[in-house]
């Protein structure tokens, strides 16, 4: 029999919204035709407008854009390969209800959508309609890849991780199940001694880190299983942050504390009792719109900040000798350096040797540097930098090379913080403040880590609503 293919899950997802561009079509057809029928002469004129008046070519396009991204909002382009049939059906029947309620709220408007004759009714059975479309072609293409899967065509590839006899036993209990069957192990990584068992000979061994990252870069890897009881907590903390550094879904047998925390969910029955520890992080949509705010919200505070520049250039130059602006090498989104721009504070050579951290009532600070810190005014500049894309209004301090190979020797896990780009602002900003030494940036980045982790433009709205607070209240150093 011919080897099978490796396939990753975008793949997969790229399938899924093949078919969902295909078929949208139909139910872009159906509403457009449904609705001109019968409400064509009452709602070409009340927010209906934002479309296409009845115009066919127009509409068409709209409604096959909005409901992709519906589809894409609610993360039907982000799951993973690995999910239930029930899963399936239950995520379309939301996404296709939710959709459409929110289409007739916008054509008919908030407050009218039950005033006119048949509206509700129009609403319920095009919503069915949209159902089993979209969730009989789903139920047959995830048949169809599953079958795939079943004839060996394809293969998800994963590595094991874990100690020698933890893994010896895993690969005995749980070699059979349907579930793994999916998949190929590609490599086993032992973080202690290799047990030796004749039963795994034949699968090759990896031998590091450094041979594992080769080989995550190199896109061979989907999946990673953890295996070990005693959970060593160094161990695991590298184990997530590798994970999370190539986004790599991470399965880790459950125990019986796991079960009763609900950290173990039953999506499928032949599943084995993984706690899963996923690394998608935020969404493409998410991202184009905090990427729009970026820009706006910089455009806006440069816009303001332009008739307060000759006064905060004076207090600079009057203050020392020097230019008024400030520019710093720091390490920005996957370890790419780039210039930071800030109003200078300190004296003309204030750092010379070794890169030094301020501090409390730090001499190298002048006197109109401190004002602008209390204010946290010193920062403004660098919304050219967030215009220039290197940062983002929110997101994790960005470190100078210097200190970040310090803090990378004892919180290894801070790499994940550098797949996000920097920001003005920070959670670890707004609950910590500046840091004075090494220890303190690690307590700081533990902050950053838990954003990233749960990133959202509800937090970073929230995070920038702090930070104004802040900013009113002088609390900056």
């Amino acid at each position: 029999m011919k080897e099978s293919k490796h396939i990753t899950n975008r793949k997969i997802v790229l399938v899924f919204f093949l078919v969902d561009l295909l078929f949208v079509l139909v139910l872009a057809v159906l509403s457009f035709y449904e609705l001109k029928e019968k409400f064509g002469d009452i709602i070409g004129l009340g927010p209906s407008r934002l479309f296409g008046n009845f115009v066919a070519s127009v509409d068409m396009f709209i409604l096959l854009f909005y409901w992709l991204m519906v589809f894409y909002l609610f993360g039907h382009y982000t799951r993973n390969i690995n999910q239930s049939l029930f899963t399936i059906i239950r995520s379309t029947i939301r996404e296709i209800f939710f959709g459409n309620l929110i289409f007739f709220i916008v054509v008919f408007g908030p407050l009218r959508l039950f005033e006119y004759q048949n509206s509700w009714v129009t609403f319920l059975k095009l919503s069915m309609e949209f159902i089993l479309i979209m969730g009989a072609l789903r139920i047959f293409t995830f048949i169809i890849i599953n079958k795939f899967f079943d004839w060996g065509f394809i293969r998800f590839n994963y590595v094991i991780l874990g100690k020698g006899s933890a893994i010896n036993s895993f690969l005995k209990e749980f070699n059979y199940s349907r579930y793994l069957k999916k998949f190929r192990l590609i490599g086993i990584l032992y973080l202690d001694e290799v047990v030796e068992n004749s039963d795994n000979q034949h699968y090759p061994l990896v031998e590091s880190y450094d041979e594992l990252s080769r080989i995550a870069s190199e896109g061979k890897i989907d999946e990673i299983i953890y295996v070990d009881p005693q959970r060593d907590f160094n161990e695991l903390r590298d184990v997530i942050t590798f994970s999370k550094q190539f986004n790599l879904t991470l399965n880790i047998p459950g125990q019986l504390t796991d079960i009763l925390k609900g950290q173990v969910a039953i999506d499928e029955i032949d599943k084995p009792p993984f706690v899963v520890v996923h690394s998608s992080g935020i969404l493409f949509v998410q991202v184009f719109v905090k990427r729009l705010l970026d820009i706006f919200l910089s455009i806006m505070g440069l816009v303001l900040m332009f008739p307060i520049l000759p006064f905060i250039a004076y207090s600079i130059k009057k203050s020392s000798s020097g230019d008024v602006f400030f520019a710093q090498e720091r390490i920005g989104r996957n370890g790419v350096p780039f210039k930071i721009f800030k109003f200078r504070t300190m004296y003309d050579d204030a750092e010379k040797g070794t890169p030094a951290l301020s501090f409390s009532n730090d001499p190298r600070i002048t006197k109109a540097g401190r004002r602008l810190r209390r204010w946290r005014l010193d920062e403004l500049p660098q919304l050219v930098n967030v215009l220039m894309g290197d940062m983002s209004l929110v997101g994790p301090r960005p470190e100078r090379q210097y200190f970040l190979e310090r803090i990378l020797e004892r919180a290894p896990y801070y790499s994940i913080a550098l797949k996000v780009k920097p920001g003005i602002t920070s959670l670890g900003m707004v609950k910590f403040g500046y840091a004075e030494n090494v220890e303190q940036m690690i307590t700081r980045l533990r902050y950053d880590v838990l954003y990233v982790e749960n990133q959202s433009l509800l937090l970073d709205l929230k995070i920038l609503f702090y930070t104004i607070g802040t900013l009113l209240n002088g609390e900056g150093k």
